[in-house]
């Protein structure tokens, strides 16, 4: 499928996970310095994605 119809999908679903204002206030200074905006961060959370090596390792310290 084509991200353009993925992000479309995305947005019309009104009853996917949203992120609380003040969720996104603690997270907001790392997601976006690892070039995540709300929404794909939303995004990404509702699917759960493995963690890469390096994140997993970058969370422990």
């Amino acid at each position: 499928m084509a991200a353009a119809q993925e992000i479309q999908i995305h947005r019309s679903n009104l009853s996917r996970p949203r992120v609380s204002d003040s969720h996104w206030e603690l997270v907001r200074v790392e997601k976006e310095a690892r070039g995540f905006t709300r929404e794909a961060y939303e995004y990404s959370s509702a699917f759960k994605a493995p963690e890469s090596s390096t994140e997993q390792e970058a969370a422990r310290d």
